[in-house]
């Protein structure tokens, strides 16, 4: 990876994460950049939005991700990467949401791999929270926060039953597993693991996704 393309990358990977203005300075440290080489990466990447910028500036509080057209180029750049239907999507969120119990979970990071409106957010939570009732569990939305609510034994009951159904690992083969020695919340941390690396992966290919696409930009306007 180039250095500019890594610095872009970086760049935009930070902002993705941030709901609030970020000012050269803090950009600057956080990245490990000189400040005029934040202002040349953020230049060259709105240069190829002739719809408006990707990253708004504004003066004595800094720049931003413009969720709105962020949100549009990553819901292509999702369809690309990944073959999610929305059954699948809400599979993972609802396997995260139990994985991470009785903690509450900040919606935008929960969604930030899909790219989905509030109204489609809305949607998946409904039937997230009528699929949780066979489990005698609660689906409970506070502010930008989600949880699920119930009894131990019913979360992991849950939690072993979609884990299967997806065919991500077998609970019952790794507890059993007399060489593993494992418990049920060693086998939790492990999925959660997995969980964490997969994110991650995801993560860098939504990135470099958008890399490229700006990167093509570039050169059509050549």
């Amino acid at each position: 990876m180039s250095s500019k393309k890594d610095r872009e990358q970086k760049l935009l990977l930070f902002l993705s994460k941030k709901q609030t203005y970020m000012t050269s300075e803090e950009l600057s440290n956080q990245l490990e950049l000189s400040r005029k080489t934040v202002y040349r990466i953020i230049k060259d990447i709105n240069e190829v939005f002739p719809e408006g910028d990707l990253i708004l500036s504004e003066k004595g509080r800094g720049y931003k991700l413009d969720y709105e057209k962020y949100i549009c180029l990553g819901e292509n750049v999702v369809n690309k990467s990944n073959n999610f239907s929305p059954t699948e999507r809400r599979d993972r969120i609802m396997e995260e949401l139990l994985l991470y119990s009785p903690k509450a979970r900040n919606v935008n990071e929960l969604y930030s791999d899909y790219f989905l409106s509030e109204t489609v957010i809305f949607n998946d939570e409904q039937l997230i929270a009528e699929e949780l009732k066979q489990y005698n569990l609660e689906l409970v939305r506070k502010n930008r926060t989600v949880l699920i609510k119930g009894k131990e034994e019913d979360i992991r009951k849950a939690i072993t039953d979609k884990i299967q159904r997806m065919n991500i690992i077998n609970v019952n083969d790794l507890k059993n597993h007399a060489d593993l020695n494992f418990n049920h919340y060693d086998v939790l941390y492990i999925l959660d693991q997995i969980k964490l690396i997969e994110r991650r992966l995801l993560e860098k290919t939504i990135i470099q996704a958008m890399y490229n696409y700006v990167h093509e930009q570039k050169l059509n306007q050549c």
